[in-house]
């Protein structure tokens, strides 16, 4: 058996090059390969191989953290794969955002072999991958979930078992949908709100104190957006891929998460036009460009009354994001309060998946709130990319559901109408 103390990391972009430069840190030998050799460059202390195999052959532990599901199957069943040189003893910890169609394929071929894998998927982005505080979604069996736990504890601060192998990347994928969807949101009413003289700092200010509050709001607003480093260090079309991962998640579960499917046209739409490389962030200057300035300039309104409205808009958008992902995961094989307990360590969080909420809402209020922003924005020549859809899923549910309804009666609600033969007439309803 190859010493404990070796960790082999396929894959060294900018996740994988600091999970390796933190285990070299921490003690341990570290053995690295990259398609893209430059990308190993600069990684003090690791031995850089030239194949998949060549990792797996040294190491009994091996991390891939590669681009997509389809490289995931490479790394491991394609020619210069891991299973040339398989033996029982191996643990392939897989922190690639995937599907879990490919999770389990992949394990079933690695258990064949009396090897296995863990799906454990990660969160919070480049500054949490250097610092070692990074959320990890974990699933797989009991006993090889604890034989990972070591070299995750030296990557992470936070991680959720999630359940059996594939479901750490249900759960990342719907983190990664809920996030593009409050991301969406903060930006379409801070726009809405700066057409009409009120600065983003002081809306920052207010939505982050309110029941819309978003992890995003209280991390990448200020630190990237404001100041204008745009610099999180993930970029847009990164960002358009786990969306793609996400809905091919909620397909194959008979699911049509609107909201969901709403931001990944979005995202595909600024990734066409060439932003595909540049940081997530910058999306907030897509979306200011496309909306461009008001029709006409309005003096300032009083920014106490313009704000409350927003605020509780912000609050329907990311609670119904929130809620749709839960149906979808559900639907996917991951109980909501997993994933809650998920996006309440990760980028996806919000007060919303803290539950401050209180696990019920008006839906009478909240429709008719959005409705009288939706006023505002047409009032303005503001174009409302999110809100007209918030609007119609919110008076679908009231057509079916009583007035105040629970979180539990709306995500039942939600996977009845996404689900396959009934999304169609719900979305048009």
């Amino acid at each position: 058996m190859v010493e404990v103390g070796s960790v082999g990391i396929i894959g060294t972009g900018q996740i994988g090059s600091r999970m390796a430069r933190r285990l070299l840190r921490a003690g341990y030998r570290v053995v690295t390969h990259d398609i893209d050799t430059k990308a190993m460059e600069g990684i003090a202390g690791a031995i850089k191989v030239e194949s998949a195999a060549d990792v797996a052959r040294d190491c009994d532990l091996v991390i891939t953290c590669v681009t997509d599901h389809h490289a995931v199957r490479d790394v491991v069943m394609g020619p210069g794969g891991i299973l040339e040189v398989v033996r029982p003893h191996h643990l392939v910890i897989e922190t690639t955002t995937s599907t879990p169609v490919i999770t389990r394929e992949v394990a079933a071929a690695l258990r064949e072999h009396g090897a296995d894998l863990v799906d454990a998927p990660v969160s919070r982005g480049v500054p949490a991958a250097e610092n070692g505080t990074l959320s990890i979604m974990l699933g797989g069996y009991a006993a090889s979930r604890e034989r990972a736990r070591p070299v995750l504890d030296q990557l992470g601060t936070d991680i959720i078992l999630t359940g059996e192998v594939g479901t750490g990347h249900i759960a990342k994928a719907m983190n990664m949908m809920v996030m593009a969807v409050n991301f969406t949101a903060t930006m379409e009413f801070m726009h809405m709100a700066h057409s009409l003289g009120i600065p983003r700092e002081e809306s920052i200010a207010h939505f982050a104190a309110g029941p819309g509050r978003t992890f995003l709001l209280e991390h990448h607003w200020p630190r990237y957006i404001l100041p204008a480093t745009y610099n999180s260090g993930f970029t847009l079309g990164l960002m358009w891929k786990d969306l793609r991962i996400a809905s091919e998640i909620a397909v194959d579960s008979g699911q049509v998460p609107l909201l969901g499917e709403r931001v990944t046209s979005l995202y595909r739409w600024a990734a066409i036009t060439g932003m595909a490389e540049a940081d997530n962030t910058r999306l907030v200057e897509f979306t200011d460009q496309a909306r461009g300035s008001p029709s006409s300039v309005r003096p300032r309104v009083p920014s106490k009354d313009v704000l409350k409205r927003l605020d509780q808009a912000l609050f329907a958008a990311v609670h119904l994001g929130t809620l749709e992902a839960l149906a979808v995961s559900r639907a996917a094989g991951l109980e909501p309060e997993q994933l809650l307990a998920v996006l309440n360590v990760s980028s996806g969080g919000s007060a919303v998946s803290n539950g401050e909420h209180g696990g019920y809402e008006n839906l009478e209020l909240l429709y008719a709130n959005t409705k009288q922003v939706g006023l505002i924005a047409a009032e303005n020549g503001d174009f409302c990319f999110l809100t007209s859809l918030v609007l119609q899923i919110l008076a679908m549910e009231l057509r079916e559901l009583p007035r105040i309804a629970t979180d539990e009666v709306i995500i039942d609600f939600m996977q009845r109408r996404m689900g396959r033969g009934a999304g169609g007439q719900g979305s048009g309803s």
